[in-house]
C-alpha cells in the first residue's frame, strides 16, 4: 500500500491495477457476449421463439463479470488513481459519480428502444462498451481523462440492466419475477 501512495511512481502501480482489474473481467464478458451471439441472440420483439435455459444463464454470467469489472474499476483504486493523476480534492466525487450519470439519462429511453430495434443489438453495444471501457483506463494521463471514461463506462450498465431485464421479461413471461430476481 504505502508504493500505491508513493507519488514518485506517479500512480503507474494504481494504473496497473485500474485497468488490469477491469481487462480480466472484460475478456470473460467479451466471451459470453460472443456465447449470446453464437445462440442466436435473445429474441426480439418480433420475433416469438422459445429461448433455451442455457442463453438465460450465459445472459446472468454475463450481467455477473460485467458488473464486477465495473465495480473492480471503481474499488479500492478509484480514490488513490484520481488523487494520483492530480484530482482536486473537490472533483473526487464527481470522478466516481460520473459513472451514474448514463444511468440516469438513458435507462429509460434505451429499454424503449431495445422493444424497436432489437435487445440483441443493445447488449451486444453494451458488451463492446463493458469490454472496451478498462482498457481506456490505462491511457489516462489527466484527471478530467478519468472522468471521460468513467462517464463512458457508466453507458455499458444503463444500456446492458434495463434491456437485460426487459428481455428476460418477454422471454419468460410465466416466469417473470422469479427469472428478474435470479438475474
Amino acid at each position: 500500500l504505502k508504493y500505491l501512495e508513493n507519488p514518485s511512481c506517479n500512480g503507474c502501480v494504481i494504473r496497473n491495477c485500474e485497468g488490469m482489474y477491469s481487462v480480466s473481467y472484460s475478456f470473460i464478458t467479451l466471451l459470453l457476449t460472443r456465447m449470446i451471439w453464437q445462440a442466436g441472440g435473445l429474441a426480439m420483439v418480433h420475433q416469438k421463439r422459445s429461448i433455451p435455459s442455457n442463453t438465460f444463464w450465459a445472459l446472468c454470467g454475463m450481467g455477473f463479470f460485467a458488473i464486477l469489472s465495473s465495480t473492480m474499476s471503481k474499488n479500492p483504486v478509484l480514490k488513490p488513481f484520481s488523487l494520483s493523476l492530480g484530482t482536486p480534492r473537490d472533483w473526487v466525487g464527481v470522478v466516481a459519480a460520473a459513472s451514474t450519470i448514463p444511468g440516469v439519462l438513458i435507462s429509460l429511453p434505451i429499454a424503449s428502444l431495445s422493444d424497436i430495434f432489437g435487445r440483441r443489438k443493445f447488449l451486444l453495444m453494451a458488451g463492446f462498451v463493458f469490454a472496451s471501457a478498462p482498457f481506456l483506463y490505462l491511457l489516462i494521463a489527466v484527471w478530467w481523462q478519468l472522468i471521460l471514461v468513467r462517464f463512458y463506462h457508466g453507458f455499458a450498465t444503463a444500456i446492458f440492466v434495463p434491456v437485460a431485464e426487459a428481455s428476460i421479461a418477454h422471454l419468460f413471461p410465466g416466469k417473470r419475477g422469479e427469472r428478474i430476481s435470479l438475474f
